[in-house]
């Protein structure tokens, strides 16, 4: 008798071994998205487990342990935290390179509009687990280098402190010299001026109508001048030089240009 009772009892000890196995609730069976890992492999009948969400999202879940199988009984969905919104900075605009909303792990970019430019080290926000890092980007206003005369040149305009699309008009102090360079000049977006300072010359220096100079300092009829002058080829070269940047229609523009500032003939000057 002894024997059957044994194998009686050994049956039932293996049933209720299995039978509890059957009620514990799995590690593998908590399916929700976006959440961090329980740290049981395994739950008992009836134990409750809370999930916390990950890093960068907020919500929670409640769950109890019923007879093998997992029961929700508070469910608040993981969603990624939100920051709002960048902010604005003045003169400049942003946009969003990464991500779709102004949520956790977006990116959004700052550019400044035509004629400042970023004075700030970084002109990107990123969104954080406490908000954005980075303060909101500043744009300035470019600045052109102040304007410098030789005292024979009279500039008018904001020669201190030029802004993007200031204009600079030039003209002679004295009225017996001629502007030899652009009398009107603009400060460019990339901070430089659209051209150097002009200078202004004596008409007579320049005065080539009845006689034509020659490199060598001669004169036509062997009358040599009183200082060395340059040629009119010397002069052109000279001015294409400094105004290189400025030239719009060839020769031709530059010829005219001296033609009416020195009264040089344009036969000579396309010689």
């Amino acid at each position: 008798m002894q024997a059957p009772v044994q194998i009686h009892i050994f049956f039932c000890f293996l049933f209720s071994v299995t039978f509890v196995q059957c009620q514990e609730c799995l590690r593998e069976g908590i399916t929700y998205e976006n959440i961090t890992p329980v740290e049981k492999a395994s739950y008992d009948d009836g134990e409750t487990v809370k999930l916390n969400c990950m890093t960068g999202y907020f919500g929670f879940y409640k769950l109890k342990c019923n007879k093998g199988q997992w029961q929700t009984f508070i469910a608040r969905s993981c969603s990624k935290k939100k920051c709002g919104h960048p902010g604005e900075t003045p003169n400049g605009y942003f946009k969003l390179i990464e991500g779709k909303d102004y949520v956790y792990g977006a990116t959004v970019e700052y550019t400044c509009k035509k004629g400042y430019e970023m004075a700030s080290r970084n002109n990107r926000r990123h969104c954080r687990i406490k908000g954005w890092d980075n303060s909101i980007p500043v744009c300035e206003e470019v600045r052109c280098p102040v304007i410098h005369t030789d005292g024979t040149v009279t500039a008018l305009g904001n020669t201190v402190e030029g802004a993007y699309g200031d204009v600079i008009h030039f003209q002679c102090v004295s009225s017996n010299k001629s502007l030899y360079g652009n009398n009107i000049i603009h400060c460019m977006e990339n901070g430089n001026w659209s051209g150097p300072v002009p200078q202004c010359i004596g008409r007579g220096s320049l005065n080539t109508t009845t006689s034509v100079q020659h490199e060598d300092g001669l004169c036509e009829g062997s009358h040599r001048t009183t200082a060395p002058v340059r040629s009119p080829h010397q002069l052109l070269e000279e001015w294409r030089d400094s105004n290189r940047a400025n030239i719009v229609d060839g020769d031709d523009f530059m010829i005219g240009i001296l033609a009416k500032s020195a009264h040089w003939p344009l036969s000579i000057m396309a010689s």
